[in-house]
């Protein structure tokens, strides 16, 4: 299919487009209006081709021990031991009636979050059908669903036919697709989830062909994969690094399909010490701390994205590329600067602040490349590439102590890197590259940026102009 003479224009004014870095291009829709729809959250749930990402306490994803590059999606009868208790009900619950009927003393709940529905899945669907024996769904007795609404609940052989599509692809509404959850496989010190309970799961999913990938940063799994990971292990992080309210202190509980955390006005806690009498022993709705961030729109917190600049330094004349070391990595690793945006700044500022910073390097245009979410634990890379001023390209590390060298490079030693040592800071170095300039691998936005840098630079090199 031929171009529109729109994108043709398009691609001469602002560049071909660019391959999408590891970490995204998921195939997932992620139909965020629908998280608020806890109908659809259980249904998708426990549909029977829901796909489930387990993560360990240490957030490493469970993938096929044949291969160890593809991720290893589990069911919910693989599961099935973290939902037997009646109070564990993932998504039964609208937002409202879970703020509203919030208590400290009930049961923790595993951290189950919505990733969204793959459209392009078309089977075959997971066998055993639709739910493991035992695990709740919107039709279970006591679910809170139907008794809450007052409806008369529906069959179990009901709500199959009512959200499965052609081929046995959940179907909700207009939307279908395989729906694809994150489940935190950790037990809890206090209460919750036994310790033997997990267990026994981890047991389980090794017995069936999983284990644990412990160096993901290797980046060695399938991209498809890649960018699913991530974006569970960036969800899932978030969720556990802010169990309490920023504002008030106070507990703080997922809704939204783990998408937003809200801070509820009131515990209807329940005592569960001995000397507790029967009439004592009820839920009694103790009104919590007030907090400013329940009567405005900021009522919920987000999942947090640290922006991260990082870019390739052309010098003037065209000829070399900026890359500089830590003092921590491998001998004669080299690669791109990088630091965090700050508050009101652009990109392009905070790319010429950070060079500044580090290297003493002035850099005048700048221009933006390409973006990878890098979920250790929520960043996201903005790559750059920036030109340095005439004058300013003299290295200076005396400003920010971070670098431990920084140096202009040409574009030969480079591009031989790049062909033979673009190993990162744990990949084997190949015979007769002892001794020579290492780069970062091929999965990491910094290998994509000097890449385009060397380009430019070849460029130069035949007679181009700045």
């Amino acid at each position: 299919m031929a171009d529109s003479a729109a994108s043709l224009l398009f691609t001469r004014r602002y560049g071909a487009e660019v391959a999408a870095n590891y970490f995204s291009g998921s195939p997932l829709n992620r139909v965020a209006f629908l998280r608020g729809d806890h109908e659809f959250l259980q249904a998708a749930f426990c549909h029977a081709s829901a796909a489930i990402v387990p993560l360990d306490e240490d957030l490493h994803p469970l993938v096929l021990s044949k291969d160890g590059n593809k991720l290893d999606y589990v069911t919910m009868r693989d599961v099935k031991p973290l939902l037997m208790s009646p109070m564990l009900r993932p998504f039964a619950k609208s937002e409202k009636v879970a703020i509203d009927s919030f208590s400290s003393s009930e049961l923790y709940e595993p951290l189950i979050l919505f990733l969204g529905l793959d459209e392009g899945f078309e089977g075959p669907v997971p066998t055993p059908a639709q739910t493991a024996p035992g695990t709740p769904t919107a039709s279970t007795p006591g679910s809170g669903t139907g008794p809450i609404l007052g409806e008369r609940k529906e069959s179990s052989q009901a709500k199959n036919e009512k959200t499965t599509g052609p081929g046995g692809v959940f179907k909700w509404k207009e939307y279908q697709g395989r729906p694809y959850f994150a489940l935190h496989v950790a037990a809890k010190e206090k209460g919750g989830v036994d310790q033997a309970i997990v267990k026994q799961v981890k047991r389980e999913m090794a017995e069936r062909g999983g284990m644990w990938l412990e160096d993901v940063r290797k980046a060695t799994l399938e991209v498809r994969d890649a960018a699913i990971y991530g974006l569970a292990r960036h969800l899932v992080d978030w969720n556990l690094r802010n169990t309490f309210c920023a504002t008030c202190g106070s507990r703080a509980i997922p809704v939204h399909g783990g998408w937003k955390r809200a801070c509820p006005p009131k515990d209807n806690f329940k005592p569960r010490d001995n000397k507790s009498t029967p009439k004592d022993n009820v839920k009694k709705a103790i009104e919590r701390p007030p907090c400013s961030s329940r009567n405005r729109v900021s009522n919920v917190s987000f999942p947090r994205t640290d922006p991260t600049v990082i870019a390739a330094v052309i010098n003037s004349s065209g000829t070399k590329i900026l890359l500089g070391r830590q003092k921590q990595w491998v001998k004669n690793m080299y690669s791109t600067l990088a630091g965090f945006v700050e508050p009101g700044e652009s990109l392009e500022e905070a790319v010429k602040r950070e060079v500044w910073e580090e290297s003493g390097v002035t850099v005048g245009r700048v221009q933006l490349h390409s973006s990878q979410p890098w979920p250790f634990p929520g960043g996201l890379m903005v790559g750059a590439v920036g030109v340095a001023t005439e004058e300013g390209e003299i290295i200076h590390l005396g400003h920010d102590p971070e670098l431990e060298d920084a140096r202009w490079f040409g574009r030969e030693e480079v591009e031989k890197a790049l062909k033979e040592n673009a190993v990162g800071l744990s990949g084997g170095v190949k015979e007769g590259m002892q001794g020579r300039l290492r780069l970062p691998p091929t999965t990491a936005i910094a290998n994509r940026l000097i890449s385009s840098a060397v380009g430019f630079v070849e460029e130069m090199d035949k007679g181009g102009k700045i």
